[in-house]
């Protein structure tokens, strides 16, 4: 699967690191088959399309454009060229079949905390002298992302956000008191008016005991 042939084309360290992905599905797959349990949260994080990118980005398309001074020989190109490719095209077959599971309410989101660049020449230089696996950076790089998918969810494109938004915006979804000393916010603007409307945001004082 593309799993399997993105891993392929990377070293041994990047492929042992990689492999974790599919564990974790496998693991929220077989608590999910279990159904003898009432879930109301479950959370999921890949860490292999962030390796990959960081040892392979240089083969990828966007580093090609953002580059020309990157020394990628034939070879190279054609062994590692499509391993971040096919490896996102796995995290979309996963978020596709979590969208086809979900019940009517539920809510999905994707979050991407930060983007992808490649390192400075001189960074890469270095780098391919002291032999090691990064073509990729977040320092510089594009914004992250969050996408919500779910029948409570306005569609649209809304203003910045941060990643500590997160947790105050599940917990506002899910009914659960907001801690004031929480970092962030609800971001209740993701979602429908009729749904908002029926639901206040609450707080409490802190939820650590």
């Amino acid at each position: 699967d593309d799993f399997t042939a993105a891993a392929s084309a990377a070293s041994a360290a990047t492929i042992a690191k990689a492999r974790w992905d599919r564990s974790f599905r496998e693991a929220l797959m077989r608590l999910n088959d279990q159904g003898n349990f009432n879930v109301q949260l479950s959370a999921v994080r890949y860490t292999g399309i962030d390796m990959l990118s960081h040892a392979y980005f240089a083969y990828t398309e966007p580093a090609r454009l953002a580059s020309l001074t990157r020394n990628v020989s034939p070879e190279d190109q054609r062994r590692f060229g499509g391993a971040v490719d096919r490896y996102y095209k796995w995290i979309d077959e996963q978020v596709e079949a979590t969208m086809a599971s979900l019940e009517p309410g539920d809510l999905l989101l994707v979050v991407s905390g930060f983007g992808m660049e490649p390192v400075p020449l001189q960074t890469a230089l270095i780098n391919r002298v002291l032999g090691e696996e990064q073509s990729g950076t977040h320092e510089g790089a594009p914004e992250g992302f969050l996408l919500a998918y779910g029948m409570n969810v306005a569609p649209g494109e809304y203003p910045r956000g941060s990643i500590v938004d997160l947790a105050p915006t599940i917990l506002y979804y899910m009914g659960v008191p907001i801690g004031r000393d929480m970092d962030g916010f609800a971001r209740t603007d993701i979602f429908q008016r009729p749904f908002t409307l029926g639901k206040p945001t609450t707080f409490i004082a802190s939820h650590e005991r």
